[in-house]
């Protein structure tokens, strides 16, 4: 439900922030991709999903993918500054 999506992407920034790995990693992107794709999340949610998804694959090891969704997330919001500055340290970083 739309409804409950920032709560449950805020559960697995937190495994994100555990140092989520494996499974556990595949559970935040599924979350996060579930999330991007309901009908009727608001644009800031969908740029957390983004946001969320970027931090997994930056954890996953995939630069190129990472880089996508950050610019996805800054899109949807780009007034917010930690959107931006994950965005702005995957750019620096090169594929």
């Amino acid at each position: 439900r739309p409804e409950d999506s920032e709560a449950a992407l805020d559960r697995q920034v937190n495994r994100l922030l555990d140092g989520a790995g494996g499974t556990a990693l595949e559970a935040v992107r599924d979350t996060a991709q579930l999330v991007w794709g309901l009908d009727g999340v608001e644009a800031r949610t969908r740029a957390q999903a983004a946001f969320v998804m970027a931090q997994a694959e930056v954890m996953g090891g995939d630069s190129r993918a990472a880089l996508l969704w950050a610019e996805r997330a800054v899109e949807l919001a780009p007034t917010n500054d930690g959107y931006r500055r994950l965005l702005t340290d995957l750019r620096g970083s090169g594929p």
